[in-house]
């Protein structure tokens, strides 16, 4: 928010940066990683490898929790200066304070150029070209390292959610994956992520997401129309609706804030 702050009031192109806004501000603050060099782990390859750290807690104020999400204890001494309530009105040296409750990780191996490729995207978008970057490139980097094989690794995949005013899309062999809305491109691989788990699930679903909300364009009863037109809720009522006809036994967890965000 302070980077998007010094950008209108420094910049020449007010008028431009504004018309973005919503998209560019909304976009950065919900892509937090931090991407690194790191020595090679192997003898046959001196090569650095590519490292990155990512997370969904905002990288700002009252976000630090630990597991027990303490309301009162720690108001005194790790929360003393990090308080954040935004559900109700109440003092900082009284609380309850906000529990916070998210996932990081560390990712190494081939995914984490995904991780790099994003970064690289959004800065030349920004930069108008990207002369900046420090040079990436096979004779200093290598990209096929995948250090660890063993019976607890995960193969992982990252999706996103990001369009062309905020990204300068590269992969041209994925180009066709894009969809196309007011002349913009959208990539929204974290939605096809989601009905592509649901319609394979045969026991039980879990869900856990903050903004659980979508396929508003199928309520008959609503009057009014809504632009929360994804296709997560529906195919969950698809998938429940199906195990009942055949008769077979099928549970969805959903677990979300009982206030997201103070709504």
């Amino acid at each position: 928010k302070q980077w998007y702050q010094c950008r209108v009031r420094g910049g020449s192109d007010v008028d431009g940066v504004s018309g973005n806004a919503f998209a560019r501000l909304c976009y950065t603050h919900h892509q937090k990683s931090i991407i690194c060099d790191s020595p090679s782990v192997s003898e046959e390859d001196e090569r650095l490898r590519v490292i990155a750290f990512v997370g969904g807690l905002d990288l700002t104020n009252g976000r630090y929790d630990v597991p027990s999400h303490p309301l009162f204890s720690t108001l005194c001494d790790k929360h003393v200066s990090d308080f954040y309530q935004n559900c109700a009105a109440v003092r900082a040296e009284c609380g309850p304070r906000q529990p916070w409750h998210d996932i990081h990780g560390f990712v190494e191996g081939r995914v984490a150029q995904d991780i790099l490729l994003n970064f690289q995207e959004r800065w030349v978008k920004e930069d108008n070209g990207g002369d900046e970057l420090f040079p990436i490139d096979e004779d200093m980097f290598n990209f096929e390292s995948d250090v660890y094989e063993g019976d607890d690794s995960w193969n992982v995949q990252f999706l996103r959610s990001i369009t062309s005013q905020s990204c300068q899309f590269t992969m041209l062999n994925r180009a066709h994956k894009l969809k196309s809305e007011r002349n913009e491109k959208i990539e929204d691989t974290i939605h096809r992520g989601y009905i592509h788990q649901i319609r394979r699930a045969q026991n039980y679903l879990f869900i856990e997401n903050q903004y659980f909300l979508g396929s508003a364009h199928i309520w008959e009863n609503d009057a009014k129309p809504m632009k929360a037109v994804n296709l997560v809720a529906i195919e969950l009522v698809k998938n429940i609706t199906e195990a009942i006809k055949v008769g077979t036994h099928h549970s969805v967890y959903a677990v979300i804030p009982m206030y997201p965000e103070g709504d």
